[in-house]
């Protein structure tokens, strides 16, 4: 089985409309998304803030240091998936810089990760998508993009954090695509 989006399902999640008595719906979508273009964990994006983002000559770049390596990765976000992160960013940004971007995902169990996934299930039944999706899916999705547009593997690694060569070209094996 397959565990990321074909770019026709990541375009039919990019295209959907939800209506007023679904919206709760929206951020969880928006997240998920935002996983898709920057590879992001939902842990990390649970945790960005408006200092991760930096503008340098116009561009707008998030900056996410690994707990594994330690190192500062830099993505650029105008040149990713035609800029849609910093269109879902825009709908985010919080009023006070120390609050986290995506707000208030969580429940009285504090368990957004299982909302999230269940949330997110409830979406790609929406569009048609007939197989099981979770948010790791989204950084899954990430990488074959990456992979198709002719990255190489050291930087992908890099992008994902990993501190070895071998977990990337594993996370890589795992999705039955030929590198």
């Amino acid at each position: 089985m397959k565990n990321y989006l074909t770019p026709q399902e990541l375009e039919q999640l990019i295209s959907l409309k939800l209506s007023p008595n679904k919206f709760h719906l929206q951020k969880p979508l928006d997240v998920f998304l935002f996983s898709c273009y920057t590879g992001l964990k939902f842990s990390a994006i649970m945790m960005l803030k408006l200092d991760n983002i930096v503008t340098e000559d116009g561009k707008q770049w998030l900056t996410i240091k690994s707990k594994e390596t330690k190192e500062v990765t830099r993505l650029p976000l105008d040149l990713l998936f035609d800029a849609k992160p910093i269109e879902i960013l825009n709908r985010y940004t919080p009023r006070n810089e120390k609050s986290t971007i995506f707000q208030n995902i969580a429940n009285r169990n504090n368990l957004p990760f299982a909302y999230m996934n269940r949330w997110l299930e409830e979406v790609v039944k929406r569009v048609g998508i007939n197989r099981p999706i979770t948010f790791d899916t989204a950084r899954h999705t990430f990488v074959v993009y990456l992979l198709y547009k002719g990255v190489n593997i050291t930087t992908i690694q890099k992008l994902l954090g990993h501190k070895e060569l071998q977990e990337t070209q594993q996370y890589i094996k795992s999705l039955d695509i030929a590198i």
